[in-house]
C-alpha cells in the first residue's frame, strides 16, 4: 500500500470555496478562485518551510566523475535543505561515507599538495559555492554522491498538482487569509478556524520526523551530534577497521 498522497490544488480549491459559500459549479466567480489559489501556493512555501513534513524527506544520488569536484545543485532541493551528504566508490559499493560541510583554505592547501602526489584521495568535505555544490579533495576514480534532505515546495500550476506539505493545513492557512482580506462577517470564523489549525498542527508533530525527533520544525537529530542519544556507542566490530 502506498502513502496515500495530498489533496490537490483543484480539490483544496474546492474545499475553500465550499467553507465560505461559494462551492459547486460556476459559483465562485473566476477572481474569487483565482485569489484562493494564490493564497493557496503562497501559504505552502510558508507551510514547507515551517515544518520538515516526513513526505518531503527524500536522497538523491549524483555521479562524480574521477578528478572532478563540482557538481550542479540537485534538482527539488532548496538553499538550506541539505542534511547530509555521503559518497560511495564505484569500485567498492558496499562502503558509504559521510562528507563535513565546510571547506577551508587550508583544506585547499593540503588538497594542492596531495595532488602532487601518486597516492590515492577521496573527498572528506563539501561546500555551496555559485550555486553548486563543491566537494574535496578530488577522487581518483569515479563516485557517487548522496544528498539526503528535504525537497522544497511543489509547482501548483495545474489542478491536479499536489502541495508537499499536509493539505488540510495548507486549506485551513489559505482559508484564515482568504477571510481576513474579504474582511466584514467572513473574519468572524477566523478564531474558530485558527484554533482548529493550531489543534490540527500539534496532532500532526508525532508523525514528523524519526521516533526520537517529534518536534515539528526541528531538524532530525539522527544528523546531529549533538542530539544523538547514542552518540557514545561503539561502531560494530565489522566496520570498526572500515575506511573510505
Amino acid at each position: 500500500m502506498s502513502l496515500q498522497p495530498q489533496q490537490t490544488l483543484g480539490e483544496i480549491t474546492s474545499t475553500i470555496l465550499t467553507a465560505i459559500g461559494e462551492g459547486g459549479e460556476g459559483v465562485a466567480a473566476p477572481a474569487t478562485v483565482a485569489m484562493v489559489q494564490e493564497l493557496i501556493r503562497r501559504h505552502q512555501s510558508i507551510l514547507v518551510k515551517d515544518a520538515p513534513w516526513t513526505i518531503n524527506r527524500t536522497r538523491v544520488a549524483v555521479e562524480l566523475p574521477a578528478n572532478q569536484t563540482i557538481v550542479d545543485w540537485p534538482d527539488n532541493f532548496e538553499p538550506g535543505s541539505i542534511e547530509l551528504v555521503t559518497a560511495r566508490k564505484a569500485s567498492d559499493a558496499q562502503y558509504e561515507w559521510d562528507l563535513s560541510a565546510g571547506i577551508t583554505s587550508l583544506d585547499r592547501s593540503a588538497w594542492i599538495t596531495a595532488a602532487l602526489s601518486s597516492t590515492s584521495y577521496v573527498p572528506n568535505k563539501y561546500d555551496f559555492l555559485d550555486g553548486n555544490i563543491e566537494v574535496g579533495p578530488a577522487c581518483t576514480e569515479d563516485i557517487t554522491l548522496y544528498f539526503q534532505g528535504m525537497i522544497g515546495k511543489a509547482s501548483l500550476v495545474e489542478e491536479g498538482d499536489r502541495p508537499n506539505c499536509d493539505s488540510i493545513a495548507l486549506a485551513l492557512k489559505a482559508e484564515i487569509a482568504f477571510r481576513n482580506a474579504r474582511g466584514g462577517d467572513f473574519r468572524n470564523a477566523i478564531p474558530l478556524l485558527v484554533k482548529e489549525y493550531d489543534d490540527y498542527v500539534a496532532l500532526l508533530k508525532p508523525q514528523q520526523g524519526n521516533r526520537r525527533s517529534i518536534v515539528i520544525g526541528r531538524s532530525w537529530d539522527i544528523n546531529d551530534p549533538a542530539r544523538r542519544s547514542d552518540n557514545t556507542q561503539q561502531r560494530h566490530w565489522m566496520f570498526r577497521n572500515s575506511r573510505p
